[in-house]
């Protein structure tokens, strides 16, 4: 019995001290793991936590405004929101009706938001649409749905869209610049963005924040030298001119005829930076800097000013311009004189003239010259794709193509290139570097004296006879300013050989005496009316001249008295200027094609187009008993983009028809075109619509 109670209470010890032992061993394994947790590992469990209820907030900085020379704003942020979702909460069955309101809102397709859900079983944020206005955004928070949130943004504006798309350019959804001055100052505009570190509950809501928030450093504005008044008018006078002679592009640069600061720069086609819509490469160019082409008879005045500044001709100087042949090249004139001084060769725009004065020239001096007033350099306004040019060494330079050079051909400038060394004469022989972007203070204005004063005054002299009587570009006179400039008419350079395409040209100042502003204007196949520089390009300088000089207030300088109202020319003149204005920059002959346009889309309704037409004249032709010969003309003219119809006489039994083609715009277009039937031996009658 005494045993048995001995082994009992050895049991019972044994049990306790078991039990005992195990408790200790637990609770060191807990002490333990609690030390693992809470020291050796703390930081990777810390960081577990932090992932699902840690955020790390960005505070966006706003982009800098873009401005123009007045402080008007070219380009703004506003604020947005973005709008998000998060698969793994939303309840479609449960928010459907809310749903179907969401996507009319926000203008999306049941299909697209389907498609946005595809694949995102095991994602958590998918944006529904990005940069919506506070007041759309403020409509779906009404809505209520779970799993429906909102995240702020900004949205770019650009206030005056079109008009100056292709130096302001756009931003990416981003908020980093692609085009324009947007990707050219980048680091200045873009700001640095803040941060703060918050809490946030299974919700979404801030609950709480940790530690210091870093503020956000907005970017800087950028001031440009444009002035959108001035921007607006060339547009419009380009896009005029565009749609009149049906061609594929064109641009306008305008600059201050002193600074070099650009006024304006104008490309067409165009875009819309807010929307985007039919976005594609030929909207995209700006022409101005990057399209190259040979500037034909604009070049004339460089060779000529420098034969003066070297003393080897005057003003005065008389040559022989029959003919000239360098080699086995023969060189012509639109306009064979028998000779002419070195005036009448600027004023005419002859390419013997100009040849003859150039030939007595080094090579050297003259490609010196060339460079020094920018061609075949990079102009370096800070522009993505800037072309430089091409302009061969001299050493390279055999005597044709001294002489092509001399008359625009085998050189080839961009429009802003072309612009700015008009300086040369607007600016008393001083080129200073073109600038987009504003200077405060003149000493950080490069210039350089390229010729003196006294021949850039020659020069200028020289070149207000080219827009006066005789002259090349008539259509390039205002009535209450006086101007100066050179037309240019070149052909088109494909596969390495000429064709019957154009580039018309026209680069001028005004006023004349005094100038204020330099304007150049490049027009890219012009196909119908005519692909003269005289006729196409420079009535574009008349009308931009005639409105942005009275913004700045100049004085008008001409003469009331001797004002020649081109709207009021007679036929006769009419038609002696436009002989005037033709002239084309070839060495040799090249085959030249009638000009065909595509018949004219006009949408107007008939009250309004025979209003506009009341004043105007068409041009009745022949008298045919046959309809389908009368038929057969007609089809003609309208294949080549005339307003053509056919109208029926009675005499006795007989019919005859007649073709009557018209309104003409204007009477340039219509003298143009009775020089084009002239062979045809039709007779004509101008009638009165």
């Amino acid at each position: 019995m005494s045993n048995r109670k001995l082994i009992k209470a050895d049991l019972s010890v044994f049990r306790s001290v078991f039990m005992m032992v195990f408790v200790f061993i637990l609770l060191g394994l807990l002490i333990g793991r609690a030390i693992y947790i809470q020291v050796i590992n703390s930081e990777f469990l810390q960081e577990r936590g932090n992932e699902r209820f840690m955020r790390h907030i960005e505070i966006p900085s706003f982009r800098g405004k873009v401005l123009d020379r007045n402080g008007n704003i070219l380009a703004i942020t506003n604020m947005t929101k973005n709008i998000v979702m998060n698969p793994l909460e939303l309840n479609i069955q449960k928010e459907n009706e809310k749903i179907k309101d969401l996507l009319k809102i926000l203008n999306i397709s049941r299909s697209e938001f389907d498609k946005k859900l595809t694949g995102t079983s095991n994602k958590n944020f998918i944006y529904i649409k990005r940069q919506v206005d506070l007041d759309v955004a403020e409509k779906i928070k009404n809505l209520k749905i779970t799993g429906v949130f909102f995240e702020n943004s900004q949205k770019r504006f650009y206030p005056s869209s079109e008009i100056a798309s292709h130096l302001v350019g756009f931003i990416n959804l981003d908020n980093k610049g692609q085009e324009g001055i947007e990707l050219a100052k980048e680091d200045l505009l873009k700001g640095k963005n803040g941060e703060r570190v918050v809490l946030k509950d299974r919700r979404g809501d801030v609950i709480g924040e940790i530690g210091e928030t870093t503020l956000p450093v907005n970017g800087q504005d950028v001031k440009l030298t444009i002035d959108i008044k001035a921007q607006t008018i060339a547009r419009k006078f380009l896009a005029d001119t565009i749609e009149k002679h049906n061609a594929s592009a064109g641009s306008v640069v305008v600059l201050d005829a002193h600074t070099g600061e650009i006024l304006s720069l104008v490309n067409m086609p165009d875009y819309n930076p807010n929307t985007r819509k039919n976005l594609d490469g030929k909207k995209l160019r700006n022409r101005a800097l990057v399209d190259i082409y040979e500037p034909g008879s604009i070049m004339k005045p460089f060779p000529v000013s420098l034969a003066l500044e070297k003393k080897l001709v005057n003003e005065n100087t008389l040559f022989d311009t029959r003919e000239v042949k360098i080699g086995s090249k023969r060189i012509t004139d639109t306009h064979p004189k028998d000779s002419l001084t070195v005036a009448q060769i600027i004023q005419k725009s002859s390419n013997i003239g100009t040849v003859k004065v150039s030939m007595q020239l080094t090579p050297e001096d003259m490609w010196t010259l060339l460079t020094d007033v920018g061609f075949g350099q990079k102009i370096d306004i800070g522009f993505p794709g800037e072309t430089r040019g091409i302009l061969r060494n001299w050493k390279k330079w055999k005597p044709i193509e001294q002489a092509n050079i001399a008359f625009g051909q085998g050189v080839a400038v961009n429009l802003l290139q072309m612009t700015q060394a008009y300086q040369t004469f607007t600016n008393d022989g001083h080129v200073c570097g073109v600038s987009l972007i504003k200077i405060e203070t003149e000493k950080d204005r490069e210039c350089k004296q390229v010729i003196s004063e006294k021949t850039a005054n020659t020069m200028r002299q020289m070149l207000m006879s080219v827009t006066q009587k005789e002259g090349t570009a008539q259509l390039a006179q205002t009535e209450f300013y006086t101007t100066a400039g050179k037309t240019g008419t070149a052909n088109k350079v494909e596969d390495g050989r000429y064709v019957s395409k154009y580039i018309s040209s026209f680069v001028g100042f005004a006023p004349a005496v005094n100038p204020k502003i330099i304007v150049g204007v490049m027009v890219d196949e012009p196909k119908k009316i005519s692909y003269y520089g005289g006729i196409v390009a420079a009535p574009v300088f008349s009308g931009i001249v005639s409105e942005i000089l009275p913004l700045y207030n100049v004085p008008k300088d001409k003469n009331l008295d001797k004002i020649e109202k081109t709207n009021n020319i007679k036929s006769e003149s009419t038609e002696n200027l436009i002989e005037a204005s033709k002239e084309i920059s070839v060495g040799e002959d090249v085959e030249k094609k009638d000009v065909v346009a595509p018949k004219e889309n006009n949408t107007k309704s008939d009250s309004i187009r025979n209003s506009e037409n009341s004043n105007k004249e068409s041009i009745q032709i022949g008298a045919f008993k046959n309809k389908d010969s009368a038929e057969q003309l007609v089809n003609k003219f309208k294949s080549k983009g005339y307003k053509a119809s056919i109208s029926e006489m009675k005499s006795g039994n007989e019919s005859l028809f007649r073709v009557r083609v018209g309104p003409f715009d204007d009477q340039i277009e219509q003298q143009i075109f009775l020089d084009k039937i002239k062979l045809e031996n039709y007779p004509v009658k101008i009638i009165k619509n």
